[in-house]
């Protein structure tokens, strides 16, 4: 009787390979809201001074003031949204036009332009000065000319308020600028005249 002898071959391979770090940051892999940091493998969430995550999972940042209220105007009205208590409030009215707004929240003062009066306003913010003002009160810069104010923006650290105007007198071609002075209205001056046409913002 014959015995067979079976051989079993084990072959080894050895396999040596590196991980490569995805930077999810840079690659936009990531759903934080504001500030995204790589760690090795992953990436870690955080918020800017103010802010704070809502949770530790969706990397939504939220403001740590609970009181936000979102301004807006229908037209003759300056309105506003308290979000933290889910009610509107009338910040002011009897306006004619108002075309466009701004707020410098180091005054707690609102500016916009009023296209019909071709004026550009400003007023407290309701419950400014630690909840002292309760209502709003126009007050006109005088800043009054020949062109309409369609846009402004405030440089609330340079305390000076910019705004776009045009002029539609001209039937073939509208002419627009750009303006500033200070917050006050004072030291008006054309800061880009030329070039500019009729759908101008800043």
């Amino acid at each position: 009787m014959h015995r067979k002898k079976i051989f079993k071959f084990i072959h080894v391979i050895q396999i040596s390979y590196t991980v490569l770090d995805l930077n999810e940051c840079e690659l936009g892999l990531h759903h934080c809201s504001q500030d995204c940091t790589n760690i090795n493998g992953s990436f870690i969430c955080s918020c800017r001074e103010g802010f704070v995550l809502s949770d530790l999972f969706s990397g939504v940042c939220k403001a740590e003031d609970p009181k936000l209220t979102i301004v807006y105007t229908n037209g003759p009205e300056l309105r506003g949204y308290e979000s933290n208590e889910r009610k509107h409030l009338s910040i002011l009215s009897n306006e004619k036009r108002i075309r466009a707004i701004d707020f410098d929240p180091k005054s707690e003062i609102l500016y916009w332009a009023d296209s019909y009066d071709q004026s550009i306003k400003r007023s407290y913010m309701v419950d400014a000065k630690s909840g002292q003002v309760k209502v709003g009160y126009p007050q006109d810069l005088d800043i009054k000319g020949p062109f309409k104010p369609v846009a402004v923006a405030i440089d609330w650290m340079g305390d000076n308020l910019y705004w776009a105007e045009v002029d539609l007198s001209k039937e073939d071609k509208s002419a627009g600028r750009i303006m500033v002075a200070k917050q006050d209205g004072r030291y008006k001056r054309s800061i880009v005249s030329s070039g500019m046409h009729k759908y101008i913002n800043i």
